[in-house]
């Protein structure tokens, strides 16, 4: 199975890429080593890839997803 790069979230689409080192993923500035971010504003979200597993991939996908959901529903931040 492989791993999308456009996502469509409650009606919008964002863009999904990968990066191979953890300090690369971070999409708001910070550097921090993450496995996953996303930028609300630019509909963008950014996964670690080296090495690791399509099922940790999908988990950390699904996160990221989680944080769409609770920004367009108005939901305390995750």
């Amino acid at each position: 199975m492989k791993l999308m790069n456009t996502l469509n979230i409650n009606g919008h689409e964002y863009e999904v890429s990968y990066a191979n080192d953890t300090r690369s993923v971070d999409l708001n500035g910070s550097k921090e080593d993450l496995v996953g971010s996303i930028h609300l504003v630019n509909r963008e979200i950014r996964l670690y890839a080296k090495g690791r597993k399509l099922s940790d991939m999908y988990y950390t996908l699904f996160h990221e997803i989680l944080h769409a959901i609770a920004e367009d529903w108005s939901i305390v931040p995750l």
